[in-house]
């Protein structure tokens, strides 16, 4: 069994393109029977529509057709995975199990709440704030008498920053953040989910000037001022040519780096040197060396950086120049940069960013909220009651050692008590004593009811959203529409990696003879047979031109480098007509060519050895060819045999009042 998550997706996305947008309709009507399983409509309707982001789902005929067949063989084959047996296989349902609590998580937040989210974020974009800060640094699991000093002394800090004092210098005496030494809690412009969403709420609520009340994070307690507020710049794309300091640089190597920088700017700008040729030979980037020195944003794995992304001292340079323009060379730690913009772009229009911004929201802190406004819908519906007393009971008759791991439950009798009741089932106390004793870990918490409080908040939760998740085929149809169609997709590419794909390139025999049947497919045109030589300078070509028509290829190189090593490289291929300009600009005769001279100063000359008719491939030749085709051949055959064994009846009326449905 073999991994096949990220095939699954690829191999369904080939099949029926995956559009979440697509409807489900509610027509139960029967558009076909496979095997004695109705197919209805609105099954039909759900993959076909998926296709509308290329507009063949137009509702014609020919369409029409043409998808059901490809949905009539989809069923065949699922239908004879199914009969197989592989739906039982665990390792199909392990990875169909992973899928299942992946997408769950997605439908187990307050829909309304989270597209809020989604705006709010949208909103945020739009404004760029200039922040400075102050961290104290507590643990988030810290002692309690931790945490109160820690908001003791943020509190003393703000006090001195509303009596007046100068903000850098307080941040400079007191803040935690290590960067404070150089920037003195200033964090320049930032934008949304550039800071963890406490420091962000803080960061767009507190006005321009004021000092916000402590703010909470994992990392610690914050105060902070935003100084200045602009629009959006927008993003960017750059190239630079990058002049590296030397590790352990002194003042002699740097200011040499700064002279090279210099003379290197002024080559390009000053002489009709382009900027990617620069690059090219000159640039201490080995990643972007080959790219015109074009920069990828580790952040997000695209070409494009905002607000926030670059180094300071690159950020402003770049957002001031206009698109093609060239900067003088900047300075930051690692060396001087020539940079180049490549593009522009202002924020983009809420529908476009829509769905990536819903991914961010996903995966951010923030998407907390929506979980928390869901746990409470989820509670309200299925009628969770908390018994009067019975955790407060419960909690007393777990010993202090509880926090030092060493409790064991000995007498579980006494945890007989009824603890809450949630769709129409009860949950005993003992219940909780055991998840307790299964996922109890080391903490700081030195109390053991501020412990407790927190696992039983925890035990509540995945009661509660486990119950959801097993409703979600059931309630959403989406939800419901997306794991069959990934469970099918599972079946059928295991039984189509068996049947077709593996059992072509095993099967030597029979792709031989495939081979043999169709060896008028596979032909090579005319070819002519080619060596590429490579010389150093005119004079070996001159030695080379006198010996070309007496020796091998490998003997010309051996007896040219003997006297001067590597003066000469070659290289053999066969082309026929189109495959390489040099070749065809010939005479397509065996010959020789005129010398051709590089960019890097070489040259080469060809030699036309020989011109071959044009023949069949042998298999080895054509080996990746004849394998497609041979697969094509076998689910032909395959699915030949499937319509045999499951007969397929389309009911014409209702395919014919599909047409120009729309």
């Amino acid at each position: 069994m073999i991994k096949i998550s990220l095939k699954i997706l690829t191999f369904l996305s080939f099949l029926f393109p995956i559009i979440l947008s697509a409807q489900i309709s509610n027509d139960n009507r029967t558009l076909f029977n496979v095997g004695g399983q109705d197919v209805s409509v609105s099954e039909f309707e759900y993959v076909y529509t998926k296709n509308n982001i290329t507009g063949d789902a137009d509702y014609s005929k020919e369409s029409l057709d043409e998808y059901l067949k490809l949905y009539i063989n989809f069923r065949l084959k699922v239908m004879e995975a199914e009969a197989m047996g592989l739906d039982t296989v665990s390792a199909i349902n392990q990875e169909l199990d992973g899928y299942r609590k992946q997408l769950s998580k997605s439908y187990l937040t307050d829909k309304t709440i989270f597209e809020q989210l989604v705006k709010q974020a949208y909103e945020r974009m739009q404004k760029e704030i200039h922040v400075k800060h102050i961290m104290v640094q507590v643990e988030e699991d810290a002692f309690p008498q931790d945490t109160l000093l820690a908001h003791k002394r943020i509190v003393d800090i703000r006090d001195r920053l509303l009596k007046g004092e100068e903000f850098e210098s307080v941040a400079k005496l007191f803040s935690d953040d290590k960067s404070v030494k150089s920037n003195g809690g200033d964090l320049g412009y930032l934008t949304v989910f550039q800071t963890v969403y406490p420091f962000e709420n803080a960061m767009y609520n507190t006005e321009i000037g004021k000092i916000s009340k402590p703010v909470r994070t994992q990392f610690g307690y914050h105060i902070l001022t935003a100084t200045a507020v602009r629009n959006s710049r927008g993003s960017v794309q750059i190239a630079q040519l990058l002049k590296k300091f030397p590790l352990d640089a002194n003042e002699t190597d740097k200011a040499n780096v700064e002279q090279k920088a210099h003379e290197l700017y002024k080559s390009i700008v000053g002489s009709g040197r382009t900027f990617e040729e620069a690059v090219k030979t000159h640039s201490d980037d080995n990643k972007t060396l080959h790219q015109g020195g074009l920069l990828s944003n580790p952040y997000t794995g695209t070409n494009w950086f905002e607000t926030g992304q670059l180094f300071d001292e690159i950020e402003d340079v770049v957002f001031d120049l206009a698109v093609g323009e060239i900067s003088k060379p900047v300075k930051t730690d690692i060396g001087w940069h020539i940079l180049k913009v490549v593009d522009k772009r202002g924020l983009l229009p809420f529908q476009e960013v829509k769905n990536q911004l819903k991914v961010k929201v996903e995966r951010d802190s923030r998407s907390r909220v929506a979980q928390e406004v869901m746990l409470s819908n989820i509670k309200q519906e299925y009628g969770f009651k908390e018994i009067k007393g019975s955790k407060t009971t419960m909690i007393e008759k777990i010993p202090e050692t509880i926090i030092t791991g060493e409790w064991k439950n000995d007498n579980p009798e006494m945890f007989s008590g009824l603890l809450f009741t949630f769709a129409s089932k009860e949950y005993t106390q003992l219940q909780f004593v055991d998840y307790l004793m299964e996922n109890l870990r080391r903490s700081r918490l030195t109390k053991k009811e501020d412990l407790l409080n927190i696992y039983y908040k925890r035990y509540v939760e995945e009661v509660c959203f486990e119950h959801e998740e097993a409703q979600l085929e059931r309630k959403d149809p989406y939800f419901r529409a997306l794991m069959k169609e990934y469970r099918d997709g599972i079946l059928l590419f295991e039984l189509t990696d068996e049947m077709v794909w593996t059992k072509a390139i095993k099967d030597t025999s029979g792709l031989k003879a495939f081979h043999e049947n169709n060896r008028q497919k596979y032909m090579w045109k005319e070819r002519a047979e080619v060596v590429k030589y490579e010389c150093n300078d005119a004079e070996t070509v001159k030695a080379l031109r006198k010996i070309i028509s007496k020796k091998t290829p490998s003997e010309i190189v051996a007896k040219i480098n003997k006297k001067n090593e590597g003066a000469v490289t070659m290289r053999t291929a066969k082309y026929e007509k189109g495959q390489d300009e040099e070749v065809d600009r010939m005479n397509w005769a065996p010959g020789l060519s005129g010398d051709i001279i590089n960019s890097n100063g070489t040259i080469t000359v060809i030699h036309i050895r020989n011109i071959l008719p044009a023949g069949p491939k042998e298999l080895h030749e054509a080996k990746g060819y004849v394998v497609s085709d041979y697969q094509e051949y076998l689910e032909k055959q395959w699915i030949e045999e499937l319509r045999d064994k499951y007969p397929v009846k389309i009911n014409n009326d209702v395919l014919n009042s599909l047409i120009n449905k729309r």
